[in-house]
């Protein structure tokens, strides 16, 4: 804004009205050069009729100075914003609700409270009493859904997938009924409604502490598996929970096959896009690092230390 010596010299009147001539002026879409220059033409009217009735002249320099400090600050002011704008759309256009709302296993009504990734080691059985094979140690996909409240569920439900393995898929179907079962046969000390926070906290100790609690997933060949937490006490391991699982169907297997790919194409064409619009938000604001980040060749961090 103009500073008190403007105001003492041409009078509060006419400062009131150099100020409305700067305000009136829209800026949005215009280049700086284009805003001076508007400035400039106003300015030369105004400043004309003040040295005729006033009979007071002030110096180019001065104007010049404060038209454009003016200008670019009010500029710089307004791309910011719109870089912050841009950024901010940018981040929320990142939504995947759309496509995790596609996954099958949501579509009977079941909702998702748990979705990690849990070390597992996988053994295979030819029967319930035979001998179980050396197991191999796979990061498998859990994820846990309740049909109903939080608090008061009627059904429960886990999915195990992998990524190693497309056609591997076992589920765990139970209801209130059914854990009273388990809970007679496991002597378990939790309700049907506790049972989600009790597999949530298990499967995370097998993230934390892999060492001491360990999630053994033995398969039988005729689709029947069980899953088996286990708390190593150093002098000895402690059986914690049993869960048993089942093969999924063919049907199911296919559908949740078809909804990954679907899912990673659907993601992969959003980061393109989203990465389409940072290359032009970058080549408007800084040209010359956009042409260094698309011809400089990635560096990858394996190269030693000396």
């Amino acid at each position: 804004m103009f500073c008190e010596e403007y105001k003492q010299v041409l009078g509060y009147p006419i400062y009131i009205l150099i100020y409305m001539c700067v305000c009136v002026i829209d800026v949005g879409g215009r280049s700086t050069y284009e805003v001076e220059e508007n400035i400039y033409r106003r300015f030369y009217i105004i400043i004309t009729n003040i040295y005729i009735h006033t009979h007071t002249y002030i110096t180019y320099n001065k104007i010049y100075r404060y038209i454009h400090t003016y200008t670019h600050t009010n500029m710089s002011a307004l791309a910011k914003r719109e870089s912050k704008d841009k950024a901010e759309n940018l981040m929320n256009s990142m939504d995947f609700r759309t496509i995790e709302q596609m996954d099958p296993s949501v579509s009977d009504g079941f909702a998702v409270i748990y979705d990690r990734e849990v070390p597992f080691e996988l053994r295979l059985q030819e029967s319930n009493d035979g001998p179980q094979e050396v197991g191999t140690l796979e990061a498998i996909k859990v994820k846990i859904l309740i049909l109903g409240e939080d608090g008061n569920p009627n059904s429960l439900r886990i999915e195990l997938s992998s990524e190693n393995d497309l056609f591997f898929h076992y589920m765990h179907l139970i209801d209130e009924s059914g854990f009273r079962m388990v809970q007679e046969g496991q002597k378990l000390m939790v309700d049907f409604t506790d049972y989600s926070n009790v597999l949530i906290r298990m499967l995370n100790s097998c993230i934390k502490e892999p060492h001491s609690h360990l999630a053994v997933f033995v398969m039988q060949r005729d689709g029947q598996a069980r899953l088996d937490f286990i708390q190593n006490m150093q002098y000895k391991f402690v059986d914690l929970l049993s869960c048993n699982f089942h093969r999924s169907p063919d049907e199911l297997v296919r559908q949740q096959i078809t909804y990954r790919y679907n899912s990673l194409k659907s993601r992969l064409a959003l980061m393109q896009a989203r990465l389409q619009d940072v290359n032009a938000l970058v080549k408007i604001k800084n040209p010359s690092l956009l042409k260094q980040l698309t011809t400089s060749p990635p560096r990858l961090g394996n190269g030693s230390r000396r």
